[in-house]
């Protein structure tokens, strides 16, 4: 009897070690294996480094439930960049961000990537819930650097249906003055105010 059950005990204990095993080989975005690089039709993915949710996205019915899915993308990157992902609902927030370090899983990349992962969020959402997916491309590994493109869908978790799909834009950069332009415009200033300054202030005549 207490061989029976040492050997259950036993056994549970590989049950349990291969559940922990399976929650810690869960990848994220593109640590799942990278596949050959094809060309997408009509993407030209010109910003690197980028990564754009196209439109088309077979993956999305029935995501309501809360478990993990994939979604088709384009990736433009150096073997540097990484990215923000973010699932957000209405009236919740966000659900689920997570950072994915595109570059150093990938390497130099630019094709279409299909099977970017989107991790489980736990708990079901309402049928015909409007998911938000946003991932924010940037320069450097682990969010660091600048960013360079921003990509977003809205979707129906119960159809799969995309909403919304296209790119937030290129963040540009806040225009600046050179320093010989800035130099000038200062002088310009000082000119001005002291100009401002000499003017003589005409005296008003008492009235009678």
């Amino acid at each position: 009897m207490r061989t029976v059950v040492a050997a259950l005990k036993a056994w549970s204990g590989v049950i349990a070690l291969s559940w922990a095993a399976a929650g810690l080989a869960t990848s994220a975005g593109t640590e799942s294996p990278t596949l050959s690089q094809v060309a997408a039709p009509g993407t030209t993915a010109a910003k690197l480094p980028s990564i754009e949710l196209l439109p088309n996205q077979p993956t999305l019915v029935g995501s309501c439930g809360g478990s993990a899915f994939n979604v088709n993308t384009f990736i433009n990157v150096t073997g540097v960049a990484s990215a923000d992902v973010t699932v957000t609902v209405p009236g919740v927030g966000t659900i689920e961000e997570f950072t994915d370090e595109t570059g150093a899983n990938l390497g130099a990349y630019n094709a279409v990537y299909p099977t970017f992962h989107i991790l489980a969020f736990g708990g079901g959402l309402p049928p015909n819930t409007e998911i938000t997916i946003t991932v924010t491309t940037y320069t450097g590994p682990n969010r660091t650097g600048s960013v360079s493109f921003e990509s977003t869908i809205v979707f129906d978790c119960t159809t799969g249906k995309v909403l919304q799909a296209g790119p937030a834009g290129v963040v540009a950069a806040i225009p600046a003055l050179s320093p010989v332009a800035l130099a000038a415009m200062t002088t310009l200033l000082a000119v001005l105010g002291a100009a401002m300054l000499r003017r003589p202030t005409r005296r008003r005549s008492p009235r009678r």
